[in-house]
């Protein structure tokens, strides 16, 4: 990889007298003194990527700002220097501390420089042979897999009960969750500090004994409905007060549902004996404007447990993406004419007429039947997931789904001896109650568990040679955690935007 540093400035010495032989004693030959590296590339990574390094002349550093996949560590072991530009030599140290000269035809071993480790040192020479600069070389690589998530475990919340159905929301920055169903309870903590939570009943203007069954942020009030029907406002999230929405026609429907909130307008159902209608309000939410739904859909139509995302079009138009659990669900044909319960999104475009359901295309790009229901427009994608955690499914469009790989909820390695659920080795499988919410400012999802024992069946391989595999329950117990959550490509976003 090296020459020796001896032999270079001995060929030098011979050189120069060659041509101080050659030419006139009036002839002077003034070489550069210039010692500086202008272009640093090395060879490409992974699938023939190419990372650009910077050189910052002033502090004599070079390194890459975008650093290099997750494992890169495995490629720059071992790699080649592709382009060294100066006008005169570059020498390293040897392993025993001797200047050698840098060879572009042998690999080089930059693995201790990774992320501010011990640098390479890279000493220009110039033509000169007298002036010389240092320059200190580290390559940054990603310690996470951009595309996976990085959880942290944020607080154990004892006042949320084992086995209580939750719902949160987010109002004037802090989180909002209610747990309960008959004697609803209240928990607050802070958006930014998801660890303090305090906890206070449900306040007396809200009906006893009925769970809540939706609720949204609209113009930081709260909007909820009750298991009876009625609807309620907040600015609080604790005291209520009777909200009024008149019915199109006065047609004796009440508020069963409020679905989501734009800026500018809400969206919900009413109902009246079986019949069920749909609706949008003006900013002031007193009017409202009937919007439409196929009839041959209603049955299908999320009933209990919403959730729902905002998202843009690359047009610009604003977009709701609805899931819910409905009366019926939606069937895809399996094989042998088998019929599978899939999760089916709706959607609302603004200035539509009305909801649109988008079913599966095929058996090979649904969601499954979710309980519980929630999704999310993250990182200009739509995901799905639901109670048991098997993991997050994925979109472009709302409509067609493929199960994430890398984007993923905590799982423990059960194979191991001893292994359970604990905070350093969190598991997610198998979970009911929970409730989510995403801040939009930082990209963190944070999760809120009423804890319980979970269970859950996977797959383990019984036989290496034929990859046989058997189904293998596992069961743990788990307490009322709040969890963190973000893509790792985002937090790299966040960090190098200074936020």
């Amino acid at each position: 990889m090296k020459i020796k540093f001896l032999s270079v400035i001995a060929s030098f010495f011979i050189v120069s007298l060659v041509i101080t032989s050659c030419l006139d004693n009036d002839d002077n030959i003034e070489y550069s003194p210039d010692a500086t590296i202008r272009a640093f590339v090395l060879d490409t990574i992974g699938y023939g990527v190419t990372y650009p390094f910077t050189i910052d002349q002033l502090k004599g550093e070079i390194y890459n700002e975008d650093s290099l996949p997750v494992r890169a560590d495995t490629i720059i072991n071992r790699i080649l220097i592709k382009t060294i530009t100066t006008a005169g030599i570059v020498t390293v140290k040897d392993q025993n501390g001797n200047d050698s000269i840098l060879s572009l035809s042998d690999s080089i071993d930059l693995s201790k420089t990774i992320n501010k480790g011990a640098p390479l040192v890279l000493k220009v020479w110039a033509p000169d042979m007298q002036q010389t600069k240092e320059y200190k070389l580290w390559v940054n690589i990603h310690k996470h897999d951009p595309d996976s998530v990085s959880w942290k475990y944020m607080n154990t919340n004892p006042s949320i009960l084992n086995n209580e159905s939750l719902k949160s929301v987010i109002l004037k920055g802090k989180i909002i969750t209610y747990s309960g169903s008959t004697s609803l309870k209240v928990h607050t903590a802070p958006l930014n500090n998801p660890t303090a939570w305090s906890t206070s009943a449900m306040g007396s203007d809200w009906p006893s004994g009925q769970p809540l069954t939706s609720v949204i942020n609209f113009k930081e009030t709260l909007y909820a409905t009750s298991g009876d029907n009625h609807a309620f406002k907040s600015s609080d999230g604790i005291n209520w007060v009777a909200a009024s929405f008149p019915a199109a026609n006065g047609d004796g429907s009440v508020v069963d549902l409020f679905l989501a909130a734009y800026d500018n307008k809400i969206l919900y159902s009413r109902i009246a004996g079986e019949a069920r209608t749909f609706y949008s309000t003006g900013s002031d939410t007193e009017t409202g404007n009937k919007i439409s739904v196929d009839s041959d859909d209603l049955d299908k139509f999320p009933v209990k447990n919403i959730s729902y995302t905002l998202h843009k079009t690359s047009s610009g138009m604003r977009g709701v993406m609805l899931v819910g659990e409905p009366k019926e669900p939606t069937t895809i044909e399996g094989s042998n004419s088998t019929k599978i319960n899939t999760t089916e999104t709706w959607a609302y475009m603004e200035g539509a007429s009305g909801w649109i359901n988008l079913p599966a295309g095929s058996i090979n790009s649904y969601c499954p039947e979710l309980k519980n229901p929630s999704i999310l427009y993250y990182n200009d994608l739509f995901y799905l997931f639901g109670e048991g955690f098997n993991g997050f499914y994925r979109s472009n469009s709302g409509r067609d789904w493929k199960l994430a790989t890398k984007f993923n909820f905590p799982q423990v390695d059960w194979s191991k001896s001893g292994a359970n659920h604990t905070i350093a080795t969190p598991e997610f499988r198998g979970r009911k109650n929970y409730a989510m919410v995403s801040d939009t400012l930082t990209h963190n999802l944070i999760f809120m568990f009423s804890g319980g024992e979970a269970s859950f069946t996977e797959k383990v391989t019984v036989a290496e040679s034929t990859k046989e595999t058997t189904d293998v329950t596992r069961t743990y117990n788990y307490s009322s955690e709040v969890w963190s959550g973000r893509l790792n490509q985002l937090w790299f976003d966040l960090a190098n935007s200074g936020k």
